[in-house]
C-alpha cells in the first residue's frame, strides 16, 4: 500500500469526518466518535465529529435495537467524547436497557444539566418493560447525590426506573432531592396572570415548561396533566390529555394506543377499558358515560314499561273479543293470541307498540 494512504476512519481529515457526521442526529454522532476514540487519534478530529449543539442527548433518536445494544463502557466513552459534564442539559437513557448504570459517572458533579430520564422508555410508552433492567440504584444515587449537592445545580427533572418505585433508597433520595428542590427554586406557572409557585412534578416533560394544576385553557383544558398510561406529565402545548368519564382515568389524546369514544350525551369521552356493553344502546349502539348512564338507563327502562303495558292493554281487548267467537275460530284463535303473547314477554320499546298498534287499526283486534 503505498505512503501516506489512510489506514483508519480516524486518519481522515476532520472536515471530512466533520461532513459526515452533520446527517447523523447527536447520539449517532456521539457514537461515531467514542468509536474512533483511541489513544493515538487525533483530539481535533473528534471534536469535529462531535460539534458543539448537545443541550439534549436523547437516545430515543437511534433505532432501539441499536440503544439496547449499548453498555456501560459505551455510554462512558459518549459521555467524555461529547463532554456532557459541561455540555448535556437534558439526558434521556430511552432504550438503554442493557446499562446498569456506572457509565454515568462522567455526569458525577454537574451543575448545568436540567433533566435526567432514567425511565428507559420512550415518550407514551408504558414504564413497565417485560424484564427488569438491570440499571441499578447502587451506580446512579452517588452520582445524582454529587450533582444536587454542588451549589447552583440545575437539575429540575429526574425521572426513575419503574422497577425502583418499590425500593427504599430510591425513594428517600427523591425525598431529600424532593425537599432541596423545593428551596433552590421558586418557579412561577407560566400561565398568563398566574402566580402560583409550582413543584417538580408540575415540569413537561418534553419541552420544561411548567404549570401549576389549577390553570385551564381557553378550552378548559388542563394546562399540565398526567397520563395513567406512560406515566408522564405534559403540557398542553406538547400533548393533549383526555380523562375518561368512566374511570376518571388521563390518556394521551391520540397516544399511548388508546382511542377514545365520544358520550352519547356529548359530555366527554369513553376510554376502551370502559366501553363495554353495559353502557351501550341495544339498537343504535351508542354510548353513555357514568353521569349520564342513570337518566338514559331510567329512559330505556320506562320506555319498555310503556310498551310492555300497551301489549297488555291489547291482550285484554282481543280477549275480550275473541270470546264471542272462538267456537267459531277454533285454532286459529289459541295461535293469534300465542304470537301477540311472546311479543309481551320479549318486551317491545314504546315505538314497536305503536307501529302494531297502527298496521292493526280498524281490523277489529283492538
Amino acid at each position: 500500500m503505498a505512503e501516506g494512504r489512510c489506514r483508519r476512519l480516524a486518519d481522515l481529515p476532520s472536515g471530512i469526518l466533520q461532513n459526515v457526521a452533520s446527517f447523523l442526529v447527536n447520539p449517532s454522532r456521539a457514537i461515531f466518535a467514542a468509536a474512533l476514540a483511541t489513544s493515538d487519534s487525533p483530539c481535533d478530529t473528534r471534536s469535529a465529529i462531535v460539534g458543539d449543539q448537545w443541550d439534549t442527548l436523547d437516545f430515543g433518536e437511534i433505532e432501539k435495537d441499536l440503544a439496547a445494544k449499548l453498555s456501560d463502557d459505551d455510554i462512558h466513552k459518549i459521555l467524555l467524547c461529547t463532554d456532557a459534564v459541561n455540555r448535556v442539559k437534558r439526558l434521556m437513557l430511552t432504550n438503554c436497557t442493557h446499562i446498569k448504570g456506572v457509565g454515568l459517572e462522567p455526569l458525577r458533579g454537574s451543575i448545568i444539566i436540567e433533566q435526567i430520564d432514567l425511565s428507559l422508555v420512550a415518550y407514551h410508552e408504558s414504564p413497565v418493560l417485560d424484564a427488569a433492567p438491570p440499571i441499578s440504584w447502587v451506580y446512579v444515587l452517588p452520582i445524582l447525590d454529587s450533582i444536587i449537592s454542588q451549589e447552583g445545580y440545575e437539575l429540575k427533572l429526574l425521572e426513575f426506573p419503574k422497577h425502583w418505585h418499590d425500593s427504599s433508597d430510591p425513594i428517600q433520595f427523591l425525598d431529600r432531592y424532593l425537599h432541596m428542590w423545593s428551596n433552590r427554586f421558586e418557579l412561577t406557572c407560566l400561565s398568563t396572570g398566574c402566580n402560583e409557585i409550582v413543584n417538580e412534578v408540575e415540569l413537561c416533560c418534553k419541552c420544561m415548561n411548567y404549570y401549576c394544576d389549577f390553570c385551564v385553557t381557553d378550552d378548559d383544558e388542563r394546562m399540565i396533566a398526567y397520563c395513567d398510561k406512560c406515566e408522564k406529565r405534559y403540557c398542553y402545548e406538547c400533548v393533549a390529555i383526555k380523562d375518561c368519564r368512566c374511570c376518571h382515568q388521563s390518556y394521551c389524546s391520540g397516544h399511548c394506543d388508546v382511542s377514545f369514544h365520544e358520550c352519547c350525551e356529548g359530555c366527554g369521552k369513553i376510554c376502551p377499558d370502559c366501553d363495554t356493553e353495559e353502557r351501550r344502546c341495544h339498537r343504535c349502539k351508542d354510548r353513555w358515560c357514568d353521569d349520564c348512564g342513570g337518566e338514559a338507563a331510567s329512559n330505556a327502562a320506562n320506555a319498555r314499561k310503556s310498551g310492555v303495558m300497551s301489549v297488555r292493554i291489547i291482550i285484554v281487548g282481543m280477549a275480550s273479543t275473541f270470546q264471542m267467537v272462538i267456537p267459531r275460530l277454533g285454532i286459529v284463535t289459541a295461535v293469534i293470541v300465542t304470537s301477540v303473547f311472546i311479543v309481551t314477554i320479549i318486551g317491545p320499546t314504546a315505538e314497536d307498540v305503536m307501529e302494531f298498534t297502527v298496521s292493526n287499526a280498524g281490523t277489529g283486534m283492538t
